[in-house]
């Protein structure tokens, strides 16, 4: 259960999948990052390796300072399910659109279109995903 009372849980809302092909490691990365503030610490201490003592100290974070703790969270439940590169990625993608520090474009998640494929028209569904 989150910290709102919700169930985590595949049935729920906003799902996220352990399969890179239903859930993208930046997708993955994203929900974690945005976890409630309240269960930033509880799930740093169920979901990674880091030493409690360290779990600690990032449950002491307030306001703006836990987005650190909320970075570190999505940034070791990512590499502990893709891989470290992919996490590197994801985090580099993350902040390169959300924060004023400089991250690398290049990870955004993005899908090339070619001129042939606008010319015969796209479903809105099919261009929003």
């Amino acid at each position: 259960m989150t910290a709102d009372g919700r169930k985590m849980g595949k049935t729920e809302k906003g799902a996220v999948w352990l399969d890179a092909e239903r859930t993208s490691p930046y997708e993955y990365y994203q929900f974690w990052i945005n976890s409630d503030d309240r269960d930033v610490k509880r799930f740093l201490a169920l979901f990674t390796f880091l030493p409690m003592q360290e779990v600690e100290e990032y449950g002491k974070l307030q306001g703006a300072d836990l987005r650190k703790a909320k970075e570190t969270l999505a940034f070791e439940v990512t590499k502990i399910v893709h891989g470290e590169k992919e996490a590197e990625k994801a985090r580099a993608a993350s902040r390169a659109l959300f924060s004023e520090e400089s991250g690398n474009e290049a990870s955004i998640p993005t899908t090339p279109l070619s001129k042939e494929e606008i010319k015969q028209g796209i479903p809105v569904f099919k261009l929003l995903k």
